[in-house]
Formats: structure tokens, sequence, C-alpha cells
């Protein structure tokens, strides 16, 4: 009697993970890798102990931010486009890639780009700000480290901004 009541909660346990959707299941297990990942490997640390002597000197700074930067561009954003386009065979409209509702998009980028300017126009003239910002100091002296710095980040943040709304939010979503 035992062993019958086993086998069947083993038989309803295994249905009801036929059931699951194959998608759905390999993004939820595989997000928090990506982000352990990006915290262990992608750290400015590990870039500076072990990777940082195969450069000159003067460029450690940069590149341990760009290490950091890359690492999640590349685990928050290339890697699960190419999962989603190549494993599970997703159009690029279906992930988020699509131009979506420009329109709308475009009247909040007007009602909001003023906004996000002026505001930080003015928090950015703190001494607090100041001190914090930008977290690579040459940034602040430098027009060129400052734009590589910037477009480093730009990688940066849509690889962050994609793999919570875009391979979570649009992998989930069926």
């Amino acid at each position: 009697m035992a062993l019958q009541r086993l086998r069947d909660e083993f038989r309803r346990a295994w249905s009801a993970l036929a059931a699951l959707d194959r998608q759905v299941v390999f993004i939820l297990v595989v997000v928090p890798l990506l982000v352990i990942i990006q915290q262990n490997l992608g750290s400015r640390s590990l870039f500076r102990e072990h990777l940082a002597g195969y450069f000159p000197a003067e460029w450690s700074g940069i590149l341990s931010w760009a290490w950091w930067f890359g690492m999640q561009g590349v685990l928050g954003f290339l890697i699960p486009v190419l999962v989603l386009i190549f494993v599970f065979r997703r159009k690029p409209r279906e992930i988020g890639l699509g131009a979506g509702d420009w329109k709308l998009a475009t009247t909040l980028a007007i009602i909001y780009i003023p906004l996000v300017v002026i505001g930080t126009w003015f928090l950015s003239d703190s001494p607090a700000f100041q001190a914090k910002y930008p977290h690579y100091g040459p940034a602040a002296t430098d027009w060129q480290v400052f734009l590589i710095y910037e477009m480093l980040f730009l990688f940066y943040w849509v690889g962050w901004e994609y793999l919570w709304r875009g391979f979570m939010l649009f992998g989930t979503a069926r």
C-alpha cells in the first residue's frame, strides 16, 4: 500500500513537471545563475586581482570598469537575447527588441527628458553628488575618458535592464 502511494505521488509529480513550460523554467533557473556569475566573475576586484597584470598599468582603472560593465552587458543582454532567439526560437519583436509603440514612447520621452535634464542639473550641483559621481574619477576631468566610461555604462545598463525587463518579462509572459 505504501509503495503504491509512492508510485502515485511520483506519477503526479512527473506529470506536473512535464506540464511546466520549459522556457519559463529555464529562465527562472538561469537568471539567478547569471546574477551569481556577474557578482563573482564580473567584479572589478576579480579583474584587478587576476587580469589587470596583463595590461598597461595606466589602463587598469578604466579596464576594471569595462570588465564589470562588459560582463553585465554580456550576461544580462547578449546571452539572454541569443538564448531566446536561437534556443527558444523567439522573434526579436516577441522579446522586447521591436519598435513597440513608438508614438507613445516618443510622447513620453518628450515629456520625461526635460524633467530628467533639469533634475540632474540641480542634483549634480550638490557636493554629495559630486563626491560620488562619476565613480571613475578621471572621467570627471577628461571628456574622452568620460565618453568611454559612459558608453561602457550604457552597455551595463542595457544588460541590467534587459535581464529583468526583457529576459524575465518577455521570456515568462506566455
